[in-house]
């Protein structure tokens, strides 16, 4: 399983973004794989493209990734972890905690991600 993070959803459907390419060859080598993300980062991408795109497109990403991700809900444990993982760790971004904490209690080691912050923190970063 790899965990799919806003960087690379992002970078594979904007034409514009410098990492398009590539997204776009990773999800190639990883069409077969089991694909996990979260309902923020869900949140996010789906915020970003009815910023610069329609509805239409929107529904379009959304059913892409309903179709073709396991979809994780953030539950309050997982913000009450995160938090504790930020103290310790001041140097994450609160939804990198949150993901980080994600991958942990699922036992997901890698993830596809333009963030070379992972890697920092010992996770196997495609990209």
């Amino acid at each position: 399983m790899i965990f799919i993070d806003y960087s690379f959803l992002l970078a594979l459907i904007h034409k514009n973004n410098k990492h398009h390419q590539i997204a776009i060859e990773i999800a190639k080598n990883i069409k077969d794989e089991k694909k996990i993300t979260t309902d923020l980062i869900v949140s996010d991408i789906l915020s970003k493209v009815s910023q610069l795109k329609n509805n239409e497109t929107t529904k379009l990403i959304y059913d892409y990734i309903k179709d073709n991700h396991i979809v994780y809900e953030t539950s309050i444990e997982d913000f009450d972890k995160a938090i504790s993982y930020n103290d310790e760790n001041k140097k994450s971004s609160f939804k990198q905690s949150i993901i980080i904490g994600v991958m942990n209690k699922l036992n997901i080691n890698r993830i596809a991600s333009f963030s070379n912050d992972f890697e920092k923190k010992g996770f196997n970063r495609i990209f």
